[in-house]
């Protein structure tokens, strides 16, 4: 709940720009340190070990970051494993999309992930905000945000696609 205040405490000083970034990075490979998207796409048709091996548990990763030093930065990521998703595409314009951009289903998957958490996580800070701040911060706070959060693409292969029309 610190770290919360502190993300509000920034908000509510209009001075400070704020920043909001998504990513649904698809397929992840793990560099050592890390999970960052993999550069080859190369899909795998099953697993070679235990799905829940770390191998593989650990590239099924979903992350939000807040950096609060000059400006306010959001960012929230989702990747997932190279095995190829059983997932069944939600809506036509997501099945349009990963023809005309050629993306794979791990893609449409990851920002499924994204557009999630940015749908909790806005939800879960406007309840925060009013239980946290006085009524006029909290105003201040929550519109702010779902001003952000309204306007987020998030990012996928080679374009973009508005969260909202995601879910």
């Amino acid at each position: 709940s610190v770290a919360v205040r502190q993300f509000f405490e920034a908000l509510s000083d209009k001075k400070l720009d704020f920043e909001v970034k998504a990513y649904g990075n698809g397929i992840g490979f793990w560099n050592g340190a890390q999970v960052v998207k993999s550069i080859n796409n190369n899909e795998e048709k099953e697993y070679s070990t235990d799905r829940m091996d770390s191998v593989y548990l650990r590239l099924r990763r979903s992350e939000v970051f807040v950096d609060l030093n000059r400006k306010i930065s959001l960012e929230i990521n989702s990747f997932t494993d190279p095995v190829v998703s059983n997932i069944i595409i939600p809506t036509p314009e997501l099945e349009s999309l990963m023809k005309r951009y050629k993306l794979f289903k791990n893609d449409i998957l990851s920002v499924l992930r994204t557009a999630t958490i940015i749908q909790k996580l806005k939800l879960e800070l406007n309840v925060l905000a009013g239980t946290y701040l006085d009524r006029e911060n909290a105003k201040l706070v929550i519109d702010r945000l779902n001003k952000e959060l309204d306007k987020l693409k998030i990012v996928v292969g080679p374009t973009s696609i508005k969260w909202t029309e995601v879910l």
